[in-house]
């Protein structure tokens, strides 16, 4: 069976891994003098593909984000409707200092404050749970800056070089290169394996690259998968004559395998730590600790837990999806005003004793089937997105609006507020870390014209595409009418599918052999059909 692979879209590339994961709470930087204005707060990302700093601007009560700048380096930033902003950092550049303040008009309320990734994470280093992945972040910053430039290790909070002797890269050099290219040749593919990189500066990029023949070779390299996804997203010229398939690959999945699969070649299994293991055995000392260092970093990540929420590292949605608006309540339930969701998740919800959301129109079309959390001061509530505001509920409803059922609503203010002001952001959806997707065909569905329903997945369906026998994949459009379901025109023609689909950071999963309730005209089950497999966090 072809399993998930790790594909991150532009909207989270810098953000894979958030503030929660190495902070244990954002860090206050600094506040306003005159009566708390507003706070300046820090974290850094790690564990993703890109190293940064996540910086959010929190204003008194009453106050709004909109009113505040963030200025960094004598430039004003874009803040996001939660306040946050975030900054990548090249690894050899963690040391960087950065001058930040903060503005509410022509006033500046935070003034000038110096920070680095390097400071923050000494400042966390003998933190409990946060040791080794602090540590394996200042050594892996050092080690790069050491290669590409010079360093001082007092820079990193360090007496001296870090001791990777010890460090042992579990991973063997790529083997394959001869009998790959034989393979190539003998079936007259129009490119060569030539070797893969891994960029070790600003993100980790893991490419491979092919001498390729004209148009035909490169032609050929955007007609297959690499890890499960298509070639195409991954393309890119490297220079005449050679074309590169490059990914971005978060530090916890180095020693992943991705499978290169372009027909009619045979299968070629790669992995970022075939490049760490063949680099680490060369001479040149300097890049052999940058490869221990980031391999070190990488098991950091895998072997991490915050320690104060108990999350696994890895997760990319902390920053990705973050929202501030108005929350009120509405009349849903059997029997109630509104007895049922615009996209008919109700008995999933039903059954797994979970609250809804109703969103607006864009953010309600993004995120159906996903999993909200909304804060109101200390308070948190969660919810499914399974439904569109009623304008009749909410006549002047904004983005980052959220119109909850009544308990759930009950869980952060009293029902007599009416309406109160809320942060949000999506969160896995706990259900599916106990079980796999699954599949609700709609009433009315046979092999000859149907609508399925995807549920039960970690973050929210993006695209779904189905095949009778694992090739020639086809999209299916949601149904405007009850766009929680995908309408597959012309049916099945078989109670067994093959689905492949993608959520909302670009993850893939392909689910083989699904069982469908359904035998010619008729429905023969009315639950959801069992899948096999399930997103990641």
């Amino acid at each position: 069976m072809r399993t998930f692979s790790k594909k991150i879209s532009a909207a989270a590339a810098s953000a894979v891994l958030a503030a929660a994961a190495c902070s244990g709470g954002m860090l206050p930087l600094g506040a306003s003098a005159a009566a708390a204005d507003a706070e300046l707060l820090m974290s850094v990302l790690a564990g993703g593909s890109q190293i940064g700093i996540s910086f959010r601007v929190a204003p008194a009560d009453g106050a709004s984000v909109a009113d505040y700048q963030l200025v960094i380096d004598g430039a004003e930033q874009t803040l996001s409707t939660a306040g946050t902003y975030i900054m990548p950092e090249n690894a050899k550049d963690i040391a960087k200092t950065h001058t930040v303040s903060v503005k509410k008009g022509s006033a500046v309320v935070v003034d000038e404050l110096e920070v680095s990734v390097s400071s923050y994470l000494q400042s966390i280093q003998t933190k409990e749970g946060y040791e080794e992945l602090a540590t394996s972040m200042l050594n892996y910053g050092y080690a790069a800056a050491d290669y590409f430039d010079s360093a001082s290790p007092a820079d990193y909070g360090m007496s001296a070089a870090p001791d990777l002797s010890g460090v042992t890269i579990s991973g063997s050099k790529f083997g394959g290169k001869a009998a790959f290219n034989a393979d190539l040749e003998a079936k007259e593919m129009p490119f060569r394996y030539y070797g893969m990189n891994l960029s070790l500066l600003d993100q980790v990029r893991f490419s491979l690259y092919f001498e390729t023949d004209g148009e035909d070779g490169e032609h050929y390299l955007t007609d297959g998968t690499f890890g499960g996804n298509p070639t195409e997203d991954y393309v890119e010229a490297a220079g005449e004559g050679y074309t590169r398939i490059a990914m971005t690959v978060p530090a916890a999945k180095l020693t992943e395998t991705f499978a290169l699969n372009i027909m009619p070649a045979d299968p070629v299994d790669f992995s970022p730590v075939q490049y760490l293991a063949a680099a680490a055995a060369g001479d040149d000392a300097g890049l052999t600790a940058v490869c221990k260092a980031i391999y070190a970093y990488g098991e950091a990540v895998k072997n991490f837990e915050d320690p104060e929420s108990g999350d696994p590292s890895g997760e990319k949605w902390q920053e990705e999806s973050s929202y501030s608006g108005k929350a009120t309540f509405y009349d849903y339930g059997p029997g109630k005003t509104y007895p049922t969701g615009f996209a008919l998740y109700d008995d999933f919800i039903l059954d797994n004793n979970l609250n809804i959301a109703a969103l607006t129109d864009d953010e309600f079309a993004k995120y159906i089937g996903g999993y909200i959390e909304v804060q109101r001061g200390g308070k948190t509530v969660c919810a499914l997105v399974g439904d569109i505001m009623s304008f009749d509920n909410n006549p002047n409803a904004n983005a980052g609006d959220v119109d909850l059922n009544e308990s759930a609503f009950a869980g952060i203010a009293e029902k007599a507020e009416g309406k109160v002001d809320v942060t949000w952001n999506l969160i896995p959806l706990p259900t599916a870390a106990e079980s796999p997707i699954s599949y609700m065909v709609k009433e009315g569905s046979s092999i000859y014209w149907g609508a399925v329903q995807v549920r039960n997945t970690t973050y929210p369906v993006a695209k779904l595409e189905w095949s009778a026998d694992g090739t020639g994949f086809q999209t299916l459009e949601r149904d405007p009418r009850c766009p929680g379901y995908f309408r597959i025109e012309d049916g099945t023609q078989t109670d067994t599918v093959t689905f492949r689909i993608t959520d909302i950071f670009g993850q893939v999963v392909v689910d083989e052999n699904v069982k469908l309730p359904i035998s010619g005209t008729e429905i023969t089950e009315k639950k959801p059909a069992s899948g096999n497999v399930q997103f990641p966090k």
